[in-house]
């Protein structure tokens, strides 16, 4: 099974970036082209982990990671004062 699902998604994205890349670079915008890269080998690689069920972890564990040492030192500074 994991084959058959990686072989799908491997054929669509490179029908899909062997008609968009050419475009990029030919009109010398090569910064754009790489940038086109990366996101799409990045989603291509989430496509290919979620389409065999893997559990991926969700994005919003992330953001909470990041703002909650803020959200706490916001807190302590609006409760001190109090």
């Amino acid at each position: 099974m994991f084959g058959v699902i990686t072989g799908i998604v491997l054929t669509a994205a490179v029908g899909a970036a062997v008609l968009e890349l050419p475009k990029l670079i030919k009109r010398r915008k090569v910064k754009e082209a790489v940038v086109y890269g990366l996101m799409f080998v990045m989603g291509t690689a989430l496509c290919i982990i979620t389409g065999n069920d893997n559990n991926l972890p969700s994005p919003f564990r992330l953001l909470v990671w990041v703002y909650k040492p803020v959200n706490d030192w916001i807190a302590a500074m609006f409760s001190e004062g109090g």
